[in-house]
């Protein structure tokens, strides 16, 4: 279940840095699927805070609004690709 009190917290304040699972919450994705989203290279790779690794909300909002949009036909679009679904 969605922890709603933390994501509405989350909003108001937005943090620069957030640890993995927050940053799979924060994009709307599980925590596996995001982590197959980096290594494919549609999310960031995160950054080392003293051997901390978090990625910075502001690339993952930009990487957010480069993935593709979601299509009506039978196309296959850049993800599908990447994932190997067609």
């Amino acid at each position: 279940m969605t922890d709603l009190p933390h994501i509405i917290q989350m909003i108001i304040t937005r943090p620069a840095g957030l640890r993995k699972t927050k940053s799979a919450a924060y994009v709307g994705v599980s925590l596996g699927h995001f982590g197959k989203m980096v290594r494919h290279g549609l999310m960031p790779p995160p950054r080392l805070a003293d051997g901390v690794e978090i990625w910075v909300t502001l690339e993952l909002d930009e990487a957010v609004l480069n993935l593709p949009t979601a299509t009506t036909d039978e196309e296959v679009t850049s993800c599908d690709a990447a994932f190997g679904v067609s």
